[in-house]
């Protein structure tokens, strides 16, 4: 079979967020075209989904040095200044070209948010000079995209993308939403409210996965910045929009933000149901993972979205409720916890942990 259907295999995979099928496929994939040569792209841009596996299982310095390697290797093929971006988006078409082009880019966000969970110094050093010498290239390229309505909107999804990979989402806010405009033409952002959303529904009754990375981008940033409304909105749409089922990566924040705040905004029958979706959404994420170290690693920081629904049953006083979703949090960390540590007990029964990490 030609290697690059297998690419796009694998990339569904992975944002359906079906991630032993993923590691499956890119395994297969890294098999097939050892021999071949041309193809270094693709298997690039797998592995920038990799190291955003690894961060998201907490293998912080392997998703390091991964994105490093991937970012320098695309480029030593860029020939100067301003060529990432530019070359990115005219070989959009031209899947090889294009996968060497965008994987410098790509990769700055793994390779950010490993540097930065890490707590390494040199790391983190060392991404942030990535990260700037990235940003100064599309900026180089910014008189050749002005006024392209694509070109636009693929020029400041990036640079959102690049300012969420270094927490700054004041930018990533002001960026996404001068890409939305562009995208969609207007978004009318008035006393707090976007309706850019739905317009962008109306006037092409779908979302293109470019536009739909870039408004979770803008809800996401409206969220982290306190600007409630305007990502109240957007995260509605948002889970309307047909590719809200296909791109899983955003059902977590959605279902978890659209929860805080409507708990903010005294809905909170509302926010329980949003929240028990984001615990559904990210134990349906947590099951595709095969290792147990890896499974260890994956909730992290999200297992504060247990407390944030424990919180607001406790407040209604649905006792019993509440004890059972602390239970499920705390269950899912110790049966990893066992399934890992066969010297604390559980040798003997090595099949029944096995079983319980499965359900």
């Amino acid at each position: 079979r030609y290697p690059g259907q297998a690419f796009y295999v694998c990339s569904a995979y992975y944002k359906i967020r079906n991630y032993s099928r993923f590691l499956e496929c890119r395994g297969a994939l890294a098999v097939s075209v050892r021999d071949a040569e041309g193809f270094e792209g693709r298997t690039d841009a797998l592995d920038v989904m990799f190291a955003e596996y690894l961060v998201a299982t907490g293998a912080h310095d392997d998703a390091f040095e991964l994105a490093l390697g991937i970012h320098d290797r695309g480029l030593d093929k860029q020939p100067g200044a301003g060529s990432v971006l530019s070359t990115a988006v005219f070989s959009s078409s031209f899947g090889e070209m294009d996968a060497r082009s965008t994987n410098p880019i790509y990769s700055i966000r793994p390779l950010m948010a490993s540097a930065r969970f890490s707590g390494d110094a040199a790391q983190l050093r060392v991404a942030v000079e990535r990260s700037r010498a990235v940003r100064a290239d599309i900026e180089a390229t910014a008189s050749i995209v002005a006024g392209e309505t694509g070109v636009d909107l693929f020029y400041k999804a990036l640079l959102a993308q690049m300012a969420i990979a270094q927490d700054d989402y004041e930018t990533a806010f002001a960026e996404a939403t001068r890409g939305y405009r562009a995208g969609v033409g207007s978004v009318l952002l008035a006393v707090g409210t976007v309706t850019g959303m739905s317009a962008l529904m109306e006037a092409t009754g779908e979302f293109d996965t470019e536009r739909f990375n870039l408004a979770h981008m803008l809800a996401l940033s409206a969220f982290k910045t306190g600007r409630y409304e305007i990502a109240k909105a957007q995260y509605l749409a948002l889970i309307e929009a047909p590719l809200f089922k296909q791109q899983k990566g955003a059902n977590f924040h959605a279902y978890h933000h659209l929860g805080l705040i409507h708990l903010r905004e005294g809905e909170i029958e509302t926010g329980i149901e949003f929240l028990k979706q984001a615990v559904e959404a990210l134990e349906a994420e947590r099951s595709t993972i095969d290792t147990e170290a890896a499974r260890i690693g994956f909730v992290g920081d999200r297992q504060k979205v247990y407390a944030d629904l424990v919180a607001a049953l406790v407040g209604l006083g649905r006792g019993r409720a509440a004890l059972e979703y602390a239970e499920r949090g705390k269950a899912r960390a110790l049966v990893d916890l066992l399934a890992s540590k066969p010297q604390i007990g559980v040798a003997s029964r090595p099949e029944e942990v096995r079983e319980a990490v499965a359900e």
